[in-house]
């Protein structure tokens, strides 16, 4: 009895919920019965194809790794990998592990020829998801210059994300804790940890919804252009880390780090403090990031009430 692991994939909850999923699932158990292959895994995931970091594919490289698997049956060669390096490499690992990997729609023959024209139509896939990218990305930057805001996932605290109309409306439950977080910083000098404070006492919840403020939660959101009148688009963009800081880059292979500043498109919104407001609020936590015990080296008397006069 051989055994085989089916593959399924699609790049947005959007297909998860159509038919793209079941069809490939579908077609890969036909083809198994056809050639009396008995499936003993199937994976249905939702994930972008550029990249090797999928739980759902790393589940039956480990399989196949163990010597549980005989085939692995995939649909189209794009549903594994959009990228031409990435089916090289895992075309070479099951190969390795003397495990069959069969594309239903695209049915590859062990020679010379089917090797060049399975590298070829890895390397259209590869083709196509640079021109997908392109479109999607100047269809973005066209509806941010249309005054748009584009959120995928996090709402900056102290507003509503009305997506079907790509705008921000001021949650004045929260925004007006947000005044009150700029008030502290600006007026009363206060510090991010005892802003935190603060908000913890008066059981003020988090965007998630918790009572448990860090200060790093109060940076993040006194830090947010947002909360000034403007929204910005094409502020970041991804690179390659410097160096690994956790498990999660490592794996990832990839940051952020922000674009030069002319290539922003900002998008006004309604604000919830001035923009007066939000700059002093940035020199006084520069200042208090300059006064912090963190970063003094040495101890002396007058330190932040004595300064130069020039």
């Amino acid at each position: 009895m051989k055994t085989a692991a089916i593959y399924a994939r699609v790049s947005t909850s959007d297909q998860v919920r159509g038919t793209s999923l079941d069809g490939q699932i579908e077609s890969c158990r036909a083809y198994a019965k056809a050639n009396d292959l008995t499936v003993t895994k199937e994976v249905r995931e939702d994930a972008s194809g550029a990249s090797l970091a999928r739980a759902g594919l790393d589940s039956i490289r480990d399989l196949a790794a163990k010597g549980e698997l005989d085939t692995v049956i995939v649909f189209d060669p794009d549903r594994l990998s959009r990228a031409l390096g990435h089916l090289m490499l895992l075309s070479e690992e099951f190969e390795r592990q003397r495990v069959a990997l069969i594309f239903v729609n695209s049915p590859r023959e062990d020679t010379p020829e089917g090797r060049m024209l399975f590298g070829m139509k890895g390397l259209f896939a590869e083709f196509e998801r640079t021109k997908i990218m392109e479109r999607t990305r100047r269809g973005k930057e066209r509806r941010a210059r249309e005054g748009k805001v584009l959120l995928s996932h996090a709402v900056p605290y102290g507003y509503t994300y009305i997506v079907g109309e790509g705008r921000l409306e001021i949650n004045e439950a929260q925004a007006v804790w947000v005044r009150s977080m700029y008030e502290w910083i600006v007026n009363e000098h206060c510090t991010l940890g005892e802003a935190a404070r603060r908000l913890y006492t008066a059981s003020v919840p988090t965007q998630t919804g918790n009572g448990h403020w860090r200060r790093s939660s109060v940076q993040r959101v006194l830090s947010n252009q947002v909360n000034a009148g403007t929204w910005h688009y094409n502020k970041r963009r991804g690179v390659q880390p410097k160096k690994a800081t956790n498990a999660a880059n490592a794996q990832k292979k990839w940051s952020k780090e922000d674009r030069p500043r002319n290539e922003w498109i900002g998008v006004p919104v309604p604000a919830i403090v001035s923009v007066e407001m939000y700059d002093t609020a940035m020199q006084q936590l520069q200042r208090n990031r300059e006064l912090s015990v963190r970063n003094v080296k040495h101890e002396y008397l007058l330190r932040g009430f004595v300064v130069c006069g020039y």
